[in-house]
């Protein structure tokens, strides 16, 4: 489910306004009637917000908030100094521009970490979703110093610290009524005992302790289920409270307890999910995929992850204390290789794209990925896989998500990182990608690789087909990209004269009856040109430069600026003829349908590569 672009826009006036003293806005959270976990969620996610954003968190208690020490440093609701003017829900309903003067409360609305029911449950969550970087450290760091005990905690789960530790979170209580409607958050016991598999050959069959956490009255069921799939293997000792569990018992307790454990196997229950975004984990498991087969829940695929360096740590300290010799130490790092061998072989990298450091535009990142997809190709029997992960740049809104990437476009994820040498390219390696998709790289190879691996948005690509079905029809689409503003840096100078002049030159040679002049550009003035001087001219709804500064290092909603600049270049792509000013917009646009022709207008000094084949 994607965040409603006005919500985008409004955080980000509010981003903008500057408005952090208690004078302006703040931000809240209303406590739901359930469960302690869904209520800790909630605040986390809209302290995100306030951290994000630099606004005020306005407190309000919730069950066993109180006993947390975010109790005695947030500030209350109550305690503000002054009365809010006006309360406005985050939903489709938020304003896109505010008063800075007023004292506006902005309450987000509870949210699962369940991808699958915030698809399914969009409205009840009133369309707002706000992805948490979780992998902020200076995030979590704060979290953890707010989600802790006030007082001593009495019942914490013993640890056996000579053994991997094994906490499994099992959510029943009110699971059976739910399972089909949440199949994550309930996925049945098959698929703890299958994670529980793997975690035990992921960690080379050392002895593990594992501790069966539930809100179940009678938990031996559950136990004697593992215990049976494990019946024979002395390694594996399970453990969990007999008596005195429910759904409002030991709840701080099991909560923290959770979270000073090795690994952890969880659902998308609220109430592990907390726990595990405040824990540091060599193995995390999710379930991913499920079907349902015979009315009944099955998990398909796992969510593994895992930190190599949290686990080689743990296995050399149980070493360690078990005073075992240097030759078993030995045995230990062997067998540490022998599980990343499992999977994939160990001489094979797995290569994470990152953005390139400093100001590159849109399609110079599409570029590179471009070339990226191309190099992946070539060394397949060499690669464990590839990931696009572009967490810094010009177009991260870190209220969208951590990668800008799948902002626009789907995941680009292939193969597996376990046990492969995780690689992050050079910013040389960046750059000659780049350049070779525009210069090396074929306009068919490139578009086969567009076409294979680069999938637009359903959200994006429902706007370009809605554009051209209004206006493209029956009609010849001259389609005009003027680069203006900074590009007098890369390419030689284009008067607007010579544009128009071309523009006609098409008309006439095609002696078109029917016709539209389609315009993309950066440059308000150069549109403003072109349409008081021909007919039928059309453009895409989108910022415009009027100063002669770049957008893509100004324009402040991150996210606005790649969408539009790509919606730009997927129109073009569908003209039926293009006159350009050199631009990596327009050549990506060439590389996604390679049977377009191409005007160029300039050319490219000489410090850069040359362009279109």
């Amino acid at each position: 489910m994607r965040l409603k672009e006005h919500t985008l826009c409004f955080l980000g006036i509010l981003f903008s306004c500057g408005l952090f003293a208690l004078s302006g806005p703040a931000i809240t959270y209303k406590p739901t009637p359930s469960r302690f976990g869904d209520n800790l969620l909630n605040y986390m996610h809209a302290k995100w917000v306030a951290y994000v954003y630099k606004i005020p968190l306005a407190y309000v208690e919730f069950p066993f908030s109180d006993q947390l020490v975010l109790h005695e440093r947030e500030q209350p609701l109550k305690d503000f100094d002054q009365p809010f003017v006006e309360k406005i829900y985050l939903g489709p309903n938020a304003p896109v521009a505010i008063n800075e003067k007023k004292k506006v409360l902005y309450v987000v609305p509870f949210f699962s970490e369940n991808p699958l029911e915030n698809e399914k449950y969009a409205r009840s969550y009133k369309d707002f979703f706000c992805p948490v970087n979780w992998g902020d450290k200076k995030f979590k760091a704060l979290l953890k110093k707010l989600i802790k005990p006030r007082f001593q905690l009495q019942n914490e789960t013993p640890l056996d610290y000579t053994k991997i530790t094994v906490a499994i979170h099992v959510r029943w209580g009110d699971g059976v009524l739910y399972q089909k409607d949440f199949p994550l958050k309930f996925p049945g016991i098959r698929y703890y005992i299958e994670a529980l598999r793997q975690v035990y050959r992921l960690t080379g069959q050392k002895p593990i302790y594992v501790h069966i956490f539930t809100d179940e009255t009678k938990p031996e069921t559950i136990l004697n289920a593992f215990k049976d799939a494990f019946k024979g293997d002395e390694n594996v000792i399970f453990n969990c409270r007999r008596e005195g569990n429910a759904c409002d018992r030991n709840v701080l307790e099991d909560f923290f307890s959770l979270t000073k454990f090795d690994c952890i196997i969880l659902s998308y229950s609220s109430f592990s999910m907390c726990a595990s975004k405040l824990g540091s984990y060599a193995i995390s498991v999710l379930p991913k995929q499920y079907q349902i087969i015979d009315n009944e829940v099955n998990i398909t695929e796992l969510d593994i992850n895992i930190d190599n360096n949290v686990l080689a740590e743990k296995l050399d300290k149980i070493s360690q204390l078990s005073g075992e010799s240097a030759n078993v130490t030995h045995a230990l790092d062997a067998n540490r290789a022998q599980i990343n061998t499992k999977p994939v072989a160990s001489a094979k990298n797995y290569y994470v794209l990152d953005a390139p450091e400093g100001n590159y535009g849109f399609f110079s990142c599409f570029h590179m990925v471009t070339g990226f997809l191309d190099f992946y190709e070539k060394n397949k029997g060499n690669c464990a896989g590839i990931n696009v992960n572009f967490t810094s740049g010009l177009y991260l809104d870190p209220q969208v998500g951590p990668n800008w990437w799948e902002y626009f476009f789907e995941p680009i994820k292939i193969g597996n990182e376990l046990g492969a040498k995780v690689a992050h390219p050079s910013d040389g390696e960046k750059a000659q990608w780049s350049y070779n998709a525009i210069s090396k790289i074929s306009r068919d190879e490139a578009a086969r690789l567009i076409a294979t691996y680069v999938h637009v948005k359903p959200h994006i690509k429902q706007k370009v087909d809605d554009f051209i079905a209004k206006n493209f029809k029956d009609n010849l689409v001259i389609g005009v990209h003027y680069r203006g503003t900074d590009h007098f840096i890369d390419a030689t100078p284009t008067p607007f004269e010579v544009a128009y002049e071309e523009i006609m030159k098409v008309i006439n040679r095609r002696q078109c009856k029917r016709y539209k002049i389609f315009i993309a550009t950066d440059e308000q003035k150069f549109l403003d040109y072109i349409t008081a001087r021909c007919k039928n001219v059309i453009c895409y709804d989108a910022h415009r430069s009027t100063d002669g500064i770049a957008l893509h290092t100004q324009f402040q909603h991150n996210y606005f600026i790649g969408e539009e600049a790509l919606v730009d270049c997927l129109l073009l792509s569908r003209c039926d003829i293009i006159i350009r000013t050199y631009s990596n917009l327009n050549s990506a646009a060439a590389n996604i349908n390679p049977n377009i022709p191409i005007i160029t207008l300039n050319k490219l000094l000489p410090h850069l590569p040359a362009g279109l084949r």
